[in-house]
């Protein structure tokens, strides 16, 4: 009996997430994404998208607007193992071995329910308990930091963070950067509106309810005062090639900024390089406007967007590093799980990176702090220190000593149900997450605070 356990599991899991779902719509939306799914049982999930290797619904532009967007989802990962789990349903009810192609053996008979959610012998979620990045974590050090130049950036769902910390904490946040990034607010907590319409049809977003909601939050108490960000710097980049995150979000994402903004010079965008969903660099990766996902969604555009907008938030003198340029200073891990405000963790690795510049390492020099949030499937759980390393970050900050902060996401499965190990922008960590209680962003300005000093 034990075998149908995995069953009952995954018929609990999404009757919870159709339970969550606010509207008739979304719950309608979902069960045509599960009726999918158990349609091509012999097939596997190939049905449905997934970020890490870029399947496409087919017939989705059909359904609704939004042109050939690829809808991703956001638990492919999850759901993928679990239509491999019904592919092989045959052999469970023969008595089979339900070792998934992903398990190499074994598979869910030796942990009934937990493999079938991983596709493999780990549990998702376990590298937040014991530290996924193995090695020896320090305890994070206070630099020479001038507080006036904190700033924040990230791709994909690290873009969503980065915008999250950057208007939660904008009295103490001066800058911002997102490459293939989401609006502040733009899910209002629900996961099937971050995929549906968030990163698919920027149509249904409205910069001005999004600019209200900001307004409100902040007259609450639950964010910093709105009139932080009068004078900082933004930084918006969207590749149109992008078939991950709909370009068209981008004109979203300035509208708006420039409510908030007084000077609009100070908002820099970038809508016209020619790239798939990825951080662009000059030196790294698969080509620009290929699917990135074989390169850890890192290509190489021969434009280095690290370098840009930490130029840009930093008002345009920063030395721009060659393309043999090396980052000389250390790269440190530390432990991230002493800043956790509960014994939660919160979809965040134990473990975080920290790059300090030569200039920076003797703390006589007042330097920079950048925090730069890693996207979905870029943690070190999935990719070792490969974002940390060839980014681009380290050999900008080495040369104009800026500190590079790498917070890490990691993949859970249950208790919170974030599979790709993606930064919290759609409320899986509960209801604070956009806000100054939220796990994440606590967790976060506790770090910049131990930085600082």
């Amino acid at each position: 009996m034990s075998k149908f356990y995995n069953a009952i599991v995954f018929t609990k899991d999404l009757l919870n997430i159709f339970i969550s779902q606010d509207t008739d719509w979304q719950k309608m939306m979902f069960l045509l994404f599960c009726f999918l799914c158990f349609l091509s049982p012999y097939s596997g999930f190939l049905i449905l998208p997934d970020t890490s290797n870029g399947y496409k619904l087919p017939g989705y532009s059909s359904l609704l607007p939004g042109g050939n967007y690829s809808l991703t989802n956001l638990y492919a990962n999850y759901l993928q193992t679990v239509g491999d789990s019904y592919k092989l349903l045959g052999s469970l009810l023969s008595g089979g071995n339900l070792g998934t192609s992903n398990s190499g053996g074994g598979g869910l008979s030796s942990l009934p329910g937990m493999n079938l959610l991983n596709g493999g012998n780990n549990l998702p979620g376990m590298g937040s308990l014991t530290g996924s990045s193995g090695g020896t974590a320090a305890k994070l050090e206070q630099y020479n930091v001038d507080r006036r130049q904190i700033s924040v950036s990230g791709i994909s769902a690290g873009g969503a963070m980065a915008t999250q910390i950057h208007v939660i904490f904008s009295k103490d946040i001066m800058g911002v950067g997102l490459i293939a990034g989401l609006p502040f607010g733009c899910s209002s907590g629900n996961m099937m509106t971050a995929v549906t319409t968030c990163m698919t049809m920027p149509s249904g977003v409205s910069a001005a309810s999004l600019e209200s909601r900001t307004e409100t939050e902040a007259d609450h108490g639950e964010i910093d005062a709105v009139t932080n960000m009068a004078n900082d710097k933004v930084y918006i980049l969207n590749g149109r090639a992008d078939t991950t995150v709909n370009p068209g979000i981008g004109p979203v994402i300035e509208s708006y900024y420039e409510h908030f903004v007084s000077d609009r010079r100070n908002v820099k965008t970038n809508f016209d390089i020619n790239s798939q969903h990825c951080m662009p660099t000059d030196n790294y990766g698969v080509k620009c406007s290929l699917s990135a996902a074989g390169s850890h969604y890192i290509s190489n555009c021969n434009f280095s967007a690290a370098y840009h907008l930490l130029n840009h938030i930093y008002g345009g003198h920063l030395k721009m590093p060659t393309t043999e340029e090396h980052a000389n200073g250390k790269l440190l891990k530390f432990s991230q799980s002493e800043f956790f405000p509960s014994s939660s963790h919160g979809s965040m690795d134990t473990t975080g990176y920290i790059y300090v510049p030569s200039g920076c390492m003797d703390k006589a020099t007042e330097c920079k702090l950048h925090v730069a949030f890693h996207g979905c499937l870029q943690g070190q759980d999935s990719i070792g220190d490969v974002f940390v390393r060839h980014s681009g970050y380290n050999e900008v900050g080495e040369l104009n000593n800026i500190i590079i902060l790498y917070p890490q996401a990691v993949k859970s499965t249950m208790n919170p149900m974030n599979p790709n190990g993606c930064w919290d922008w759609w409320g899986y960590t509960g209801q604070t997450f956009d806000k100054k209680s939220g796990f994440q962003p606590t967790a976060i300005k506790t770090m910049i605070d131990r930085i600082t000093g």
